[in-house]
């Protein structure tokens, strides 16, 4: 039998081990450009998980200002869909996550 307590962790380490698998994905999938001069690997560092300081929920994001356009694609470039590959993905990860608590 399960304590509540126990539950609660469980679950918080669910989250925690999901959030990792998909972060260690996206950063696989971003390109980094080698024409960068000091900024090399930028876009690849920029992404995380953060709280969205409303109501606890937690949002998935990057500092840098181009992401969207590496991501989505402009006129000029393809969409590399790092994030929309993942996303994809998560049944998967979630899966996996899954294993690791034990659940």
């Amino acid at each position: 039998m399960i304590t509540v307590g126990d539950a609660i962790k469980r679950l918080e380490k669910l989250e925690e081990e999901f959030e990792t698998e998909f972060l260690e994905r996206v950063k696989q999938r971003t390109p980094v450009s080698k024409q960068d001069k000091g900024d090399v690997g930028r876009l690849q560092k920029g992404w995380s998980w953060e709280d969205d300081g409303k109501d606890g929920k937690r949002v998935f994001t990057n500092e840098a200002p181009y992401a969207i356009f590496v991501e989505q694609g402009t006129r000029y470039m393809s969409p590399t869909l790092m994030v929309g590959t993942t996303i994809l993905e998560s049944e998967d990860i979630l899966k996996k996550a899954l294993e690791k608590v034990g659940l």
